[in-house]
């Protein structure tokens, strides 16, 4: 930092110089002085050096424009000399900053006062450089203009924004810590303190605090000597650690506090006040004057724990040690217990500033843990193990409790994972389909070697890549609203088919099943597995046009169908018109044969009398008497041969037969005389209601 300094102030330096040389050229080219044109070309020479050498982009900027740029401005920008000659201060900023550039730009050629100013310089290529400017007003050639040097910041902005990080936290810290923290007067004022410290002191604001307390020593401490004792230490020391103190609170209850606090000298080492925190051990007094009444069961759990426990002082001293602990570390306790931690070479050389750090924690009365080291062993081997420290009283001494515990097996097993991990990085790459990830924005950060099978393209040409380069076009708008909505309905897992070009500019088929890694409020990415369905696809094609062509089939059947039951309903409809015409018929010829006074009789080839029409007057017989018998039973024998030989007759040569006879006196209650006629046979064909 202090070399940037330096170098810059040479630079302004050299510009003066060069401003006044350049006044000096034009008073040489105006007296024709050679041998003053000759020093100013050589001054002007080394200058020009001095700039390109420069570490700092350096340009001079006349009317907004560049009009020149050295070799460190150039590679800033990522432009050559010839591209950036002519081009505007303005053309190198983010366009959000693009009207602050030229407006200090112009604020600088009026005059106003130099200030650095912080932008983000637009390279070539589109990448963002933070970089910060310092502009010099000067004259060029009898105009104003603005020499202007341009920093890269990126390493200083990351030391700003940690130093910021580290004020934010440790002022958070400051105000949402659990122990109070102030600021005293030298003569017993507060003038500054927390919250913690005014709830400690049941004040309801830390103004209240400050406002309500004049002397610390008499309104505060129990014993106002404690003050006296507490500012003596820290005059004479400098710093005083747990100094332990009862104090009052505002409603006039105890509590006990242990107070660590430090001396404030200003630049020329004078005390100006002091500062520290404050704590409340009311209750680890309490626990401190158990802890004494109970030594020897502590001595008894202290000796049985399993894992190594271990007491030191504030140095680092052993004080005692358990069975487990010897066993951990191979030494017996009696060649520990007065010695220093350092004298064994307990652990490596680079583990020796964290163990300092937390004994020196152990001393301001904070617990540690549990923190890794590796400890070395007496015989040399080492073992991985965890410590957990608690500062204790024992006896009015102030020790520190640890805690180690081996954790040699747990590191196996996360060594055991972290090879799982790997077996299944090797399964996944190994996997017959395509797996990826993704960031929020959509660019890949990981395929497995079966994309490049997949599309063709390499896995470098394939990673930092949006997603949607691989889409067929017609498909990409649907696509990207699919998983947007996707992420704004905060669905976890989604299964999607899309077709995807190949670097050979093929079409392939794939159904992404795509899962969102975080939550719906702090999503992480996504990660996928591609399917290639290409195949089933084009069977699913062939499938449709099958069915695409039975469907057309069936419609042409149907239509047939339809054709054929239109043409048979006619032929019902015919039939059922010709069906009533002979039943109409039928009832006719009935009522035509009803109406006949002779006797009609229907009689079947072998005899059967089946059915008659006669008036009552010319049979006066019951049907059940004629239906279902033969002729001879109701003729005579000579009459029904004479009648079964015309019915023969008729049926064989197809020709109606007339007989005259007499009916026998066969015939209950009737004379022959009184029956008698003429008989017409004929054959007629079998109807509904007609016999053979």
């Amino acid at each position: 930092m202090v070399r940037d300094k330096n170098t810059k102030r040479e630079l302004l330096e050299r510009i003066g110089a060069l401003e006044e040389k350049l006044s000096l050229l034009g008073g040489a080219r105006n007296n024709g002085s050679d041998r003053q044109a000759n020093d100013t070309t050589a001054y002007d020479e080394t200058l020009k050096r001095f700039i390109e050498g420069c570490p700092d982009g350096v340009g001079l900027i006349v009317d907004g424009r560049v009009v020149y740029a050295n070799e460190k401005l150039c590679d800033m920008s990522g432009y050559s000399k010839e591209e950036v000659i002519g081009m505007l201060a303005s053309d190198f900023a983010a366009p959000a900053d693009g009207g602050r550039v030229e407006e200090r730009i112009q604020s600088l050629v009026k005059g106003e006062e130099a200030i650095t100013s912080e932008y983000a310089l637009i390279r070539k290529d589109g990448s963002r450089l933070p970089i910060g400017v310092s502009s010099q007003p000067i004259e060029y050639g009898g105009r104003r203009a603005l020499l202007s040097i341009a920093r890269d910041i990126t390493h200083s902005r990351e030391i700003r924004d940690a130093l910021f990080d580290a004020e934010e936290h440790y002022r958070t810290i400051v105000e949402s810590a659990v122990f109070g923290i102030f600021q005293t007067t030298l003569d017993g004022r507060f003038i500054s303190a927390n919250q913690a410290l005014a709830d400690m002191l049941l004040f309801d604001t830390p103004e209240e605090l400050v406002q309500s307390i004049d002397d610390i020593g008499r309104q505060i401490h129990v014993d106002s000597s404690r003050r006296d004792e507490f500012v003596r230490l820290l005059n004479n020391k400098g710093a005083v650690a747990r100094f332990e103190s009862e104090v009052y609170r505002k409603d006039g209850s105890r509590i006990w506090i242990a107070l660590t606090a430090k001396a404030i000298h200003d630049a020329g080492d004078n005390l100006i006040s002091y500062e520290g925190m404050a704590e409340d051990v009311t209750e680890q007094k309490r626990a401190d004057e158990e802890l004494k009444n109970s030594e020897q069961r502590f001595k008894v759990l202290f000796e049985a724990a399993p894992d190594a426990n271990y007491l030191n002082d504030m140095t680092g001293t052993f004080v005692d040690g358990n069975a487990a602990a010897e066993k951990l570390c191979g030494y017996k306790k009696e060649e520990l217990i007065g010695e220093n931690y350092l004298k064994f070479n307990l652990l490596p050389i680079s583990q020796i500033p964290k163990a300092a750090f937390l004994l020196a924690k152990s001393v301001l009365g904070i617990s540690t843990g549990p923190d890794p080291l590796l400890l070395i062993r007496k015989d040399g081997s080492q073992v991985d193990i965890e410590i957990t420290t608690r500062p204790v009283r024992i006896d009015g001494r102030r020790l520190v409790l640890g805690i180690a515990r081996d954790i040699t097996e747990r590191k196996r097993i996360e060594q055991a994972l972290q090879e799982r991990e790997e077996q299944y990085r090797r399964m996944v790459e190994d996997v017959a389909h395509v797996v990826f990830t993704a960031d929020n924005a959509g660019l890949f950060t990981y395929v497995n070697p079966q994309a490049a099978q997949l599309t063709g393209f390499a896995t470098n040409e394939i990673l930092g890549r949006h997603f949607t380069f691989l889409i067929r076009p017609d498909w990409k708008g649907h696509v990207v609203r699919f998983y947007r909505e996707q992420m704004e309905s905060g669905e976890r897992s989604t299964t999607l088919q899309f077709p995807i070009v190949t670097k050979q500019g093929g079409v392939r088929w794939v159904e992404q099943l795509l899962t969102r890694i975080g939550s719906k409020s702090t999503p992480a990415g996504v990660q996928a597995i591609i399917y290639d369905i290409t195949e089933r696809k084009e069977a699913e094609e062939a499938l449709r046009r099958a069915h695409d062509e039975l469907e057309d089939r069936v419609r042409e059947r149907t239509k047939e169908i339809r054709e054929a039951n239109s043409q048979l309903k006619y032929e019902l409809d015919e039939r059922k018109k010709t069906e009533e015409a002979l039943q109409s018929s039928e009832a006719r010829n009935r009522a035509i044969l009803d109406a006949i006074p002779d006797l009609l009789l229907r009689v079947g080839t072998d005899g059967m009398l089946k059915d008659y029409v006669a008036p009552i007057e010319a049979l006066e017989l019951p049907a059940d008497q004629w239906l279902g018998k033969r002729l001879q039973d109701v003729m005579s024998e000579e009459v029904s041969g004479l009648v079964m030989n015309a019915v023969q007759k008729a049926v064989r040569e197809g020709q109606a037969q007339a007989i005259d006879y007499v009916l026998a006196d066969t015939i209950p209650g009737r004379r022959a005389s009184q029956l008698g006629g003429a008989h017409r046979h004929e054959r007629r064909r079998r109807g509904a209601r007609d016999s053979p």
